[in-house]
């Protein structure tokens, strides 16, 4: 059975050119067939629907503006293709034997492969800071950024706020979303998106790279 309600009631909605806050006018000189054209499409409901629509993508773009990354950001396609090592691999056997011997199998490694899955969405670059030094990323290791990945929430990403870039791990909540820095020693507060004026998500750390000596 149909319902009886809703829909559309004749007369009612906002009478044209009326309403709270339509208080401004403007007047345009226009050739007859512009006048022509503005009257087929709405006249003046269309051009507010266009006023709207361009106050909503400005407010868009100051939540995801053009991407902008490092500068000292590498790109991995740009790189030789043939960044492989060869590794010498022994099986040991089992017992208490001091010399241990076993089988040798001799396998090449392709360390973009391993590291570097989607080559043309990933970037590497130095970790910014000691803002991560509790979960293992020190300053100067070099991070595997995918930007192909939806960050989510207890994932360590590369973010940027304003002219900084922060990796951070990525904190979503019931009521709001932050950048949680893991330093015991450090005195950086977490940094909620919703307060920012100005950040982008760039991409999900997925490995680091980590020299143990010169």
């Amino acid at each position: 059975m149909k319902s009886e309600r809703g829909g559309r009631r004749p007369g009612a909605g906002r009478k044209l050119g009326s309403g709270k806050g339509l208080t401004a006018k403007l007047q345009i000189c226009v050739t007859p067939v512009q006048a022509q054209t503005f009257k087929a499409i709405g006249s003046s409901r269309w051009l507010r629907r266009q006023l709207d629509r361009e106050k909503e993508l400005k407010a868009e773009q100051r939540g995801r503006s053009v991407l902008r990354l490092p500068l000292e950001a590498q790109f991995p396609q740009m790189l030789d293709d043939e960044s492989s090592a060869e590794v010498t691999m022994q099986t040991p056997r089992r017992g208490r034997s001091s010399a241990v011997k076993g089988p040798v199998e001799h396998k090449s490694v392709n360390l973009m492969d391993m590291l570097v899955p989607a080559p043309e969405a990933t970037i590497m670059l130095a970790a910014p800071d000691n803002g991560m030094k509790d979960a293992g990323i020190s300053k100067d290791d070099l991070l595997i950024v995918d930007r192909s990945k939806e960050p989510r929430s207890g994932q360590v990403v590369l973010a940027r706020v304003g002219e900084e870039f922060l990796v951070r791990r990525l904190v979503v909540a019931v009521i709001d979303v932050s950048l949680v820095p893991e330093h015991a020693g450090g005195k950086e507060e977490p940094r909620t998106l919703d307060e920012l004026d100005d950040w982008q998500l760039i991409g999900v750390v997925t490995s680091v790279v980590k020299r143990l000596s010169a």
